[in-house]
């Protein structure tokens, strides 16, 4: 008699730099594609040899931030995959990730990303909130800094005489989202809904007294 079937997972990022995909059964990976300078409208291409004739019990996107285009691309093959299998969509966003997956340490995670207008998106504690580059923020002490714009942080910081901690993480791939989906389904721990969180949109001075907006929620100040 055989044993059952492992539960599979697809994962899909094309948000960014090029555009990945993993697929995994049980815990292993068992196809994984990289192409860096490929547009997210090449994914059905890319998936198709590997898919032929198969389908996963759910799939794992990456919902930004990242941009317009590519996320809107990548989006719609996930929740065409989605329909066609009747699978589960689970939306992660590149801080949900790193979150997930960086080692337990003392003090705050904060993961940038640019926002190709020099300002930074910062992800903390599953919260993300855009900054304009008269407005960078200020890290506590120790925080440890992730994501490809970390560097404009930990800058800032340095200014102030903060003092934080960069992590390897610059971005995320395929390989890393469906293990982090895989760990926080096994954690059961929520997903995100799979709605883009687009770069470049208009970022915002804080007022005083400002806390961190949730996502999905405008900040203050926005039109």
């Amino acid at each position: 008699m055989t044993g059952a079937r492992p539960f599979s997972l697809l994962a899909l990022e094309g948000g960014g730099e090029g555009v990945s995909f993993a697929l995994f059964a049980g815990e292993t990976c068992v196809a994984h594609i990289t192409e860096p300078a490929a547009e997210a409208a090449s994914l059905p291409a890319l998936l198709a040899p590997h898919l032929a004739g198969k389908r996963a019990d759910a799939i794992a996107v990456l919902v930004g931030p990242g941009r317009f285009t590519g996320l809107r691309a990548t989006l719609a093959v996930a929740e065409g995959l989605a329909l066609g299998w009747n699978a589960p969509l689970f939306g992660l966003s590149v801080g949900d990730v790193i979150a997930t997956l960086a080692l337990p340490e003392p003090g705050p995670l904060w993961v940038v990303t640019p926002d190709g207008r020099g300002g930074v998106f910062v992800e903390s504690e599953g919260e993300l909130t855009r900054f304009g580059p008269e407005a960078l923020p200020l890290p506590p002490e120790g925080t440890r800094l992730a994501g490809a714009g970390a560097e404009l942080i930990l800058a800032h910081a340095g200014r102030a005489g903060v003092s934080c901690i960069r992590l390897s993480w610059h971005g995320v791939r395929a390989t890393a989202l469906g293990e982090a989906a895989l760990q926080r389904q096994r954690q059961r721990r929520p997903f995100r809904p799979p709605q883009p969180l687009y770069v470049g949109t208009v970022a915002f001075r804080p007022r005083p007294g400002w806390t961190p907006t949730p996502v999905g929620e405008e900040a203050p100040g926005h039109g």
